[in-house]
């Protein structure tokens, strides 16, 4: 039954917009041209949710320069909207089928909490319509974190999708190489198929986390020549994460893995201690590093370097934060309220390049709190798994409560909630983790 209410709520979702945007799809060849694609992807929705999944997983950022071509206008919609909503109808899918389990979902209060609030500050957004459609990129993020507890029954379920993730990487990471083969580098950072070199910074991460994780979470019996190739892709992976010259993202690493050389194994904290010293051989380290002992005053005859600049925008915007504490402005609002507090805001304003900031600057505590909650949550479980397994078992959630704690720390730095690709690989490995905890409790149990 609720396979086909969600089949007759997705036709007349698509057939509305379809009416919606079709009168301004001529524009854009590149849109209609994808828009066979959509429909046969909701096909697959229909007949096989599961191969949709592997579909999404598998394309999402390859194919995220076709996305940004098709879109109508600029920052208009394109076919990534298309599958934004998928991904929530696959979620609704689940959630109707499977009602009992979306029930007993962990944490399921604290997210739906979070997007209530999420949705609710658009009514008084000065930009509603980009507050909606934040709203619902947000939605998917908690769509991909519950996903692995409808298809992920057992641990040889938990492997697969493990191994699914691992094979997901390899495209974007072959195109990355293809990319700095080219040459072609805007500023000299490499981005691949990513929108800006800092969301491959953050995927970087993800990757390095998720192939640490196969090698140290006793998932799987490797071979010492799939051991010797996982190795080297991390090192290419580092490389690439040294290309992209973002900052937060090679702090978030070295502290990921000094967290776990302090919760696990003590010998990787030699390594974090090495680490930002054979890095800062590479000459971009080097300058990135050196940037930011220059430019560090407002005024002056220098441009302010980009940390120095943010510390003055985040001063401008604590008074606005002050006077509407509990609500905030609404979502999606600080970049063209910053026009008004601002003074070095250029063009249509500019980012928070903090994600708390912007929480509470756009919801308020109403926001923020829910939002700070969840992470600890997610933290406390996997340090509660950490505690009371051993060996392997421990090592794997030790990784975790060091994954989610940096990505909480590149939250201070970076407008992390607008980076829709990364946050669903987040949230999904983090959501397939989680209920790793559920099966490796109960087996020990037992």
């Amino acid at each position: 039954m609720g396979k086909y209410l969600v089949t007759i709520g997705a036709a007349i979702v698509c057939a509305n917009l379809l009416l919606m945007i079709m009168p301004k799809a001529s524009s854009n060849p590149l849109f209609l041209m994808g828009m066979p694609l959509a429909l046969i992807v909701l096909l697959v929705l229909i007949i096989n949710p599961i191969l949709m999944l592997l579909i999404i997983l598998f394309t999402r950022i390859p194919f995220e320069p076709f996305f940004d071509l098709s879109r109508l206008g600029e920052g208009g919609m394109g076919i990534g909207a298309g599958f934004n909503l998928l991904v929530i109808l696959l979620g609704c899918y689940f959630a109707v089928r499977e009602s009992e389990t979306f029930k007993k979902l962990p944490f399921l209060r604290v997210w739906i909490f979070f997007l209530a609030v999420a949705f609710i500050s658009c009514t008084y957004s000065s930009v509603p319509f980009t507050g909606i459609r934040l709203a619902l990129n947000l939605t998917t993020y908690f769509v991909m974190a519950i996903l692995p507890f409808f298809i992920i029954r057992t641990t040889a379920d938990r492997d697969q999708w493990l191994k699914v993730l691992f094979w997901t990487t390899l495209v974007p990471i072959l195109g990355t190489n293809l990319h700095i083969l080219t040459g072609n580098l805007p500023d000299g950072r490499v981005q691949g198929f990513f929108h800006h070199p800092n969301q491959l910074a953050f995927y970087a991460m993800f990757v390095l986390t998720l192939c640490f994780l196969i090698l140290q979470g006793g998932f799987f019996t490797l071979s010492r020549f799939s051991k010797n190739l996982i190795f080297l892709l991390i090192i290419n992976v580092f490389f690439i994460l040294l290309m992209t010259q973002t900052r937060s993202a090679w702090v978030a690493v070295w502290m990921c893995l000094l967290i776990y050389g302090l919760l696990s194994e003590r010998r990787y904290l030699w390594a974090a201690m090495v680490l930002p010293f054979l890095a800062f051989l590479h000459p971009e380290v080097q300058n990135r590093v050196m940037d930011l002992f220059q430019g560090n005053t407002p005024g002056g005859y220098r441009k302010l370097n980009s940390f120095a600049w943010r510390k003055e925008l985040w001063k401008s915007a604590l008074p606005w934060i002050q006077e509407r504490p509990w609500f905030g402005y609404g979502l999606a609002s600080f970049k063209p309220t910053t026009l008004q507090f601002f003074k070095n805001a250029v063009g249509s304003g500019s980012g928070a390049h903090n994600t708390y900031l912007e929480i509470a600057f756009e919801m308020g505590l109403a926001g923020l709190l829910p939002f700070l909650l969840l992470f600890k949550e997610y933290v406390f479980r996997f340090f509660s798994a950490m505690k009371k397994l051993k060996g392997g078992l421990s090592k794997r959630y030790a990784i975790m409560v060091a994954f989610v704690l940096s990505y909480m720390i590149i939250c201070t730095s970076d407008n992390l909630l607008h980076y829709l690709t990364f946050n669903w690989y987040f949230w999904f490995f983090t959501g397939l983790m989680l209920k790793s905890y559920f099966l490796d409790s109960a087996n020990k149990t037992t």
